[in-house]
């Protein structure tokens, strides 16, 4: 899915890495599948803001292995990191626009994979499940309570 990212993705973005908050609804709407990157940047933003932050020693291997777009805020500080709510955003709509029942397979196939990933590191299913359990805490703490409520509904159960 990351792949499928990269290749719905303008030259622009696929050579930084990155992309502005601003610019998140044009891709989404220009993608072949909005459904699904829509999902997927909520999931993904998620997943490598997390392990940048909670998993700080061994997010660089992480980054070498999954390739997660970066979302800047904007307008943008120095370093600013958009919050992956914002594909949810009531204000703008954006949670109308959701399709939980995709966001669902796209949860579960990306945390099966990062758990995969994180397993062969030796991490154990306590490590994960207190990882999850910061996780909820985190999604409680940066999305509009309806959407995080849903949110915490798709997440895979390890």
């Amino acid at each position: 899915m990351i792949d499928w990212f990269w290749e719905e993705c303008p030259d622009e973005y696929k050579n930084r890495g990155e992309l502005c908050q601003c610019q998140t609804e044009k891709l989404i709407a220009r993608s072949t599948d909005p459904e699904q990157m829509r999902a997927f940047l909520m999931v993904g933003v998620t997943i490598d803001q997390m392990m940048y932050t909670h998993c700080s020693a061994i997010y660089e291997s992480f980054r070498q292995a999954f390739r997660y777009p970066k979302v800047l805020m904007h307008p943008r500080p120095p370093g600013g990191m958009a919050s992956p709510s914002w594909f949810v955003y009531s204000r703008h709509g954006f949670d109308l626009k959701m399709n939980w029942r995709r966001a669902e397979n796209v949860s579960h196939s990306l945390f099966h994979a990062l758990f995969t990933w994180l397993q062969e590191r030796e991490f154990s299913t306590q490590q994960i499940g207190m990882f999850l359990d910061t996780l909820t805490t985190e999604i409680i703490q940066e999305f509009e309570p309806h959407n995080a409520e849903r949110f915490i509904s798709i997440l895979p159960r390890f």
